[in-house]
């Protein structure tokens, strides 16, 4: 909830009143939040677990995340962290959050 005070209306004789915005945030398909991290889950199959894949992950902010596992196994449920990927922590966007990418394994 944020509280904007004194920001109402103003009457003669009447002290302004505040206002109450509540902020509901919408599921995203590929991403949820947690404070100014962002976590994504990602599928893989048995062979890309094994030798390795390279990926590119559209963000939020329409770029790509360039993800890169090639040569290195990659066990169920390991997460792999970017920094600087998440959300901005202040409105000049200098200092961001986390993406947190968790891998499942498709087995046959």
């Amino acid at each position: 909830m944020l509280e904007f005070k004194d920001a109402a209306d103003e009457f003669t004789n009447v002290r302004a009143g505040n206002i109450n915005v509540r902020v509901q945030q919408l599921k995203h398909k590929v991403f949820t939040r947690e404070g100014n991290d962002l976590k994504t889950t990602i599928r893989i199959n048995l062979k890309e677990a094994l030798v390795g894949f390279k990926r590119s992950l559209k963000h939020l902010g329409s770029h790509h995340v360039e993800i890169n596992r090639e040569g290195m196994i990659t066990k169920p449920g390991f997460v792999q962290t970017f920094k600087e990927e998440g959300m901005p922590k202040t409105d000049d966007n200098s200092d961001r959050g986390d993406l947190h990418v968790t891998y499942e394994v498709d087995f046959p």
